[in-house]
């Protein structure tokens, strides 16, 4: 995660410089939630590095005794960082002075909604650290002696399209020290899929995507090759069944000329996704650069407007009255006795 830390002022109390680290250790924390939840997906994770918020504020405390005690007291503040869940800064009041308390800030996101089909803003409507909830004793029929720590939360976080205001999406992040975890969802992840992409095969394209991102490389690669037949079935018209080298060199015989000859081929593509689909690899420079491929060829058959009508299969009444029309005209009466004769 990249973070753009201000260079801190000249602490002459070590209380101002305490309130300066963890002022930014709550805002690292922030970005890097925010992150986690709008870029990265199922089993990903986001690291903060703390370093530089210490290394900057040590810099520039004026006293020896008052670095001195501020490095006891980050050590400390690292073992034992509780970060709380909560929508906006905590404060504490010790007399008349008040104090910044260590805060997981959860923001408002940039998510996919499926109801808007697009992305939007979302807002936290609740919020919990499960991890909280266990370690004050679980539930009465199931008490439970777990204490996850000072360092480590589990939050299950409901969000809320604030365009449709419909069903939350809803997410569980673990967090262990410094690192954020996307460990679920409900419902599951949407891609959001090129323009480009056909609607009626969308979908697989889609789980493709999500599979791979998930590190699922191999689901991945079969979901591509699975969005490549259908795409070809339905556009030649194919119901009957067909080998699936077949199918693609029926799919590239049917596609207009010039663009056939340059434009990034399925049948080549579907051939070398196979490769590692029928050894049971998680090829992931293949998934990447064939997924390349098969975007560039549908982007060109959008700007090129070419068809996706399959071709109109002859009508059997049709076939029967144009058979009818060039068969020899039946004999009359008088015509067959003559033959007869």
């Amino acid at each position: 995660m990249s973070y753009n830390l201000p260079k801190p002022p000249r602490f002459t109390e070590v209380s101002g410089a305490k309130q300066w680290t963890i002022h930014y250790h709550n805002d690292m924390a922030r970005v890097a939630l925010s992150e986690l939840l709008e870029t990265k997906h199922l089993y990903q994770k986001v690291s903060v590095d703390p370093k530089p918020v210490a290394n900057a504020v040590s810099e520039t405390i004026v006293y020896p005794a008052d670095k001195d005690a501020y490095k006891i007291w980050l050590a400390k503040q690292r073992e034992h960082l509780k970060l709380v869940p909560a929508t906006q800064p905590r404060l504490t009041i010790a007399g008349s002075v008040s104090q910044l308390l260590s805060t997981l800030i959860i923001d408002n996101v940039k998510l996919y909604c499926s109801n808007c089909g697009g992305r939007e803003a979302f807002a936290p409507i609740w919020f919990a650290d499960t991890f909280n909830s266990t370690t004050r004793g679980g539930t009465n029929g199931y008490p439970s002696t777990f204490s996850a720590g000072p360092d480590s939360n589990m939050v299950l976080i409901h969000f809320q399209c604030l365009i449709c205001k419909t069903r939350p999406e809803i997410l569980l992040i673990e967090r262990d020290k410094w690192e954020l975890k996307l460990h679920g969802r409900s419902p599951m992840e949407t891609v959001e899929v090129p323009h480009y992409i056909p609607k009626a095969e969308s979908r697989l394209y889609s789980d493709g995507v999500i599979a791979f991102d998930s590190g699922k490389t191999l689901a991945a690669l079969f979901y591509l090759r699975s969005f490549l037949e259908q795409f070809a079935r339905r556009v030649t018209g194919t119901t009957e069944k067909l080998r699936g080298d077949e199918l693609m060199e029926k799919y590239n015989e049917g596609l207009p000329s010039p663009q056939r000859d340059w434009m990034p081929s399925l049948r080549d593509a579907y051939e070398k996704i196979s490769i590692p689909i029928h050894s049971a690899t998680d090829d992931v420079a293949t998934f990447n650069d064939m997924k390349a491929k098969v975007d560039k060829h549908f982007e060109i058959r959008k700007v090129h407007e070419i068809s996706e009508k399959p071709p109109e299969k002859p009508n059997d009444k049709t076939e029967e009255k144009d058979s009818t029309e060039h068969s020899s005209p039946k004999p009359d009466a008088e015509t067959a006795s003559n033959l007869g004769t």
